[in-house]
């Protein structure tokens, strides 16, 4: 019926989310960020490793029919280099590209690698001195790392239920959320009109948006490339990636590279694989900087994180460059994107865990807690 159809007004709403972030190019323009798909990928022989997960006390359950109940489209698992485990549901499958929203800012940042490790960027570069545009606004005097590590003094409010106000103008901007005809505003004038808070920039971590946007915008000053073709000749080539992958436009083409990735399963678990191998594919080539991966994993970082004001999820947890670090005493990265989108890299156990999902509300503190428990669960079983 017509009505149960996800359009741009429903799309992130129950129950339309769960078959439209897997078909959001049909909702939302695009541009293609993997533009030599090969031939179909051979299907590995293996036998879905079995595992078991507590959900209530002395309750446990398998691990296939726990994610039967739930809204998890795709969850892989990786373990020294070797897939053991993948699962979908009807809304997806392993090669569907699929929303990650705010994954995709881990995956801006390592872009962000690649281009100062070209020597075209340095991290305490002024935004202003790149894109001369942001002069009079928030960005002005920020510099990179004060947007690599969420620490750009805005006016900015991070609302995702919001129904009114700044942040629903911001998604408006980056053509998320139906806008009027006359309404000529997009994502760069959106970020060029933001003023500076009182405190100063670096001062605390506060999580915007806006600020992975900024560094999509400079990828392509610096590079003079679009971020589509730059994710692609970074990320997507050097790894062999085969499947269908996309950002989404604003109305002028700008990338939404802070949450409008949309990436296969099994292309990100590659991702995932790589920055596990501290830059290197499964071939052993080193086809990614290492040392901007070390840097986000070992580097002194005084931006503690909160989840959408729960500090009490990760207490001791870490923000650097993008990525989470949950815990000071193990090596262990994350990305997490609202509606329960998840990649989980544990560098000492030598796993990977790519989670898709389409939850009915943005952020689910309980379903957080319980996914990162499930990974925990998982590894002990393993190592």
């Amino acid at each position: 019926m017509e009505d149960s159809q996800p359009t741009l007004a429903n799309w992130r709403l129950p129950p339309f989310n769960r078959e439209a972030f897997s078909k959001v190019r049909e909702i939302i323009p695009t541009a293609s960020i993997n533009w030599t798909k090969g031939p179909d990928k051979k299907v590995s022989e293996f036998k879905n490793k079995e595992f078991t997960v507590k959900i209530r006390e002395n309750e446990e359950t398998l691990l296939d029919d726990f994610l039967s109940q739930t809204t998890v489209d795709a969850f892989h698992i990786s373990h020294k280099g070797k897939t053991i485990y993948t699962w979908h549901s009807d809304y997806c499958s392993s090669t569907t590209p699929h929303i990650i929203f705010s994954v995709s800012k881990s995956l801006t940042a390592l872009l962000i690698g690649c281009v100062i490790d070209e020597g075209l960027l340095n991290e305490e570069t002024l935004v202003s001195q790149i894109i001369p545009e942001t002069k009079g606004s928030a960005f002005e005097d920020a510099s990179v790392r004060n947007l690599l590590d969420m620490s750009v003094s805005s006016n900015f409010i991070e609302d995702y239920e919001a129904t009114s106000g700044i942040f629903l103008d911001y998604r408006q901007s980056t053509g998320w959320n139906p806008q009027d005809i006359d309404d000529t505003s997009h994502l760069k004038s959106f970020l060029f009109s933001l003023n500076k808070n009182t405190h100063k920039h670096g001062e605390k971590f506060e999580y915007h948006s806006t600020n992975t946007d900024m560094l999509g915008i400079i990828i392509e000053k610096c590079t003079g490339k679009k971020y589509a073709q730059y994710f692609f000749e970074k990320l997507m080539r050097p790894l062999g990636a085969q499947d269908d992958a996309y950002v989404t436009l604003d109305r002028m083409g700008t990338s939404r590279s802070a949450g409008g990735v949309c990436l296969s399963a099994s292309d990100i678990m590659s991702i995932c694989e790589m920055v596990r191998c501290y830059g290197k594919n499964n071939q052993g080539e080193q086809v990614f900087p290492e040392n901007w991966i070390k840097d986000i994993l070992n580097s002194d970082s005084n931006k503690k994180f909160s989840l959408d004001g729960h500090y009490d999820i990760f207490p001791e947890g870490l923000y650097r460059s993008k990525w989470y670090r949950p815990y000071t005493s193990r090596n262990v990265l994350f990305g997490l994107g609202i509606h329960g989108q998840w990649i989980w890299i544990d560098f000492d156990k030598e796993l990977s865990f790519v989670c898709m999902s389409s939850e009915p509300k943005p952020i689910m503190k309980n379903n957080i807690e319980q996914m990162s428990d499930i990974f925990s669960q998982i590894t002990n079983q393993l190592v």
